[in-house]
């Protein structure tokens, strides 16, 4: 009889080990889900904040755009040259800034000046060659 009740106490404080372990188990992936789903939650809060007409932002694709409209999942972006195009409000991944090139006065006054210089000597090239065609059709 005693062999039967010492058996039957380990079966006991087998399963209360066994059981103790399933919940501790179980409490540890319900933490861990929770705190994910706050996570989740501040993130989108986050991105909730910057969803706003105005912000610089950078698509999925890497479209980057200014927010002109919001309506409803439907956003319209302008891009820096002045176009705009409709996106998904889940095709946009961030706020950025736009980089875009500063231009010093000096820097653009010779810039015009290059290209001025270019295309007065393309005018010249072209000129020189139709002299040249009508020269040679004289001469025939």
């Amino acid at each position: 009889m005693q062999i039967i009740a010492a058996a039957s106490q380990q079966e006991n404080v087998f399963n209360w080990q066994f059981v103790l372990t399933l919940v501790i188990i179980f409490a540890v992936f319900y933490l861990f889900r929770r705190m994910s789903r706050n996570a989740q939650a501040k993130q989108e809060e986050a991105r909730k904040s910057w969803f706003t007409v105005g912000t610089n932002v950078v698509t999925t694709s890497g479209f980057l755009g200014t927010i002109v409209d919001i309506d409803g999942d439907a956003i319209t972006l302008e891009s820096p040259s002045g176009d705009e195009s409709v996106w998904l409000k889940a095709a946009i991944n961030q706020p950025m800034e736009i980089p875009l090139a500063t231009v010093n006065e000096e820097e653009s006054s010779a810039d015009d000046i290059v290209s001025d210089n270019v295309s007065d000597k393309a005018e010249e090239s072209a000129f020189d060659t139709d002299t040249k065609d009508s020269t040679d059709s004289v001469q025939e």
